[in-house]
């Protein structure tokens, strides 16, 4: 079943990378165990397929969940927003046709998270689950821009994602919870002084060579683009690597809350190009014991035209004294 993200979405395709994993962890954890369970999802091609059109209920039993989306209150033919100053409104229109579901939007200019309202000068997050029913939905959301300051001309991105809230429960599936839509790319116009600028900290990692040899993993052997969670005696790490060369920006989330990476940063700017690609770590000192949710999220930084959606595998990662 295709999925259409607006009316100039087919001639504007873009890649997002999700990689989604559980993180269990215990009182005085310090570190990751080298085992993992691994739950099989179905890769969503965006020209091909829904990325939610199935969500495994039972062996033979399947649920359509087919919908569009797009973003209403700006003009979808120019794919650009002017923005001179103050809270911004994002209107994003949902066509569900098939069953009924909750989704959160998810929005990133020059690959930084803008958490958003529901309502004007409300509290602001960076998903937040909203129930859609069939027909059209129309979902409201406002924030306050931050940009790189870096970037020559912004972008500004839209995606969906799928039951943002869904709780992990030990031996049962996630399903299709935390999946994402294709990602919308459009131009984000400003006046110099407007937006505000992010002044958090932006990490290169740098392009290597990678040897999944040393790594306990379920490796994709195809030269696709892929992000995953990977253990060796060093500990947990995350791995972005293959594709046509092209640069992204990596953050990761804990419980839909930005987690630190590569010690002090937020975001990471990885390279991945063939075998070559980048390695980071995540600090998980600051959460709490119990269960997690963890996904890292990477947006293309250059060579925007060529990629299409994807979302690799969910990982169960068990903590250990």
């Amino acid at each position: 079943t295709p999925i259409k993200s607006s009316a100039a979405s087919d001639v504007y395709k873009r890649q997002v990378l999700m990689l989604v994993f559980v993180m269990v962890m215990t009182a005085g954890c310090g570190s990751q165990s080298a085992t993992q369970e691994t739950e099989k999802t179905e890769k969503a091609e965006t020209t091909e397929e829904n990325p939610f059109a199935k969500s495994e209920l039972g062996e033979n039993e399947k649920v359509d969940y087919n919908f569009s989306f797009g973003v209403e209150n700006f003009d979808q033919d120019a794919m650009e927003i002017e923005y001179t100053g103050g809270e911004l409104k994002i209107d994003f229109s949902v066509e569900v046709q098939g069953k009924e579901f909750t989704c959160g939007p998810m929005i990133f200019i020059d690959g930084i998270n803008q958490p958003y309202a529901l309502q004007a000068e409300g509290e602001k997050k960076s998903v937040q689950s909203v129930a859609v029913k069939k027909g059209k939905n129309t979902i409201t959301t406002y924030i306050k821009p931050e940009v790189d300051s870096k970037a020559k001309r912004h972008k500004i991105y839209f995606l969906l994602m799928f039951e943002p809230d869904k709780k992990y429960e030990e031996g049962k599936s996630l399903g299709h919870a935390y999946n994402i839509s294709q990602l919308l790319a459009w131009d984000f116009k400003t006046d110099k002084e407007a937006p505000q600028k992010y002044t958090g900290t932006i990490s290169d990692v740098k392009l290597e060579k990678i040897d999944m040899s040393q790594y306990i993993t379920d490796e994709d052997s195809s030269e696709d683009t892929q992000m995953q969670c990977c253990f060796s005696d060093k500990g947990t790490k995350l791995i972005l690597k293959g594709g046509e060369k092209t640069k992204y920006r990596v953050c990761l989330f804990a419980d839909g809350k930005l987690m630190k990476v590569n010690k002090n940063a937020e975001y990471v700017d990885v390279v991945a190009n063939g075998k070559k690609g980048g390695v980071f770590e995540y600090d998980t000192q600051g959460l709490d014991s119990g269960n997690h949710i963890l996904y890292a999220i990477a947006i293309p930084q250059n060579n925007l035209d060529i990629a299409m959606a994807d979302r690799s595998d969910i990982k169960v990662v068990k903590g250990v004294n």
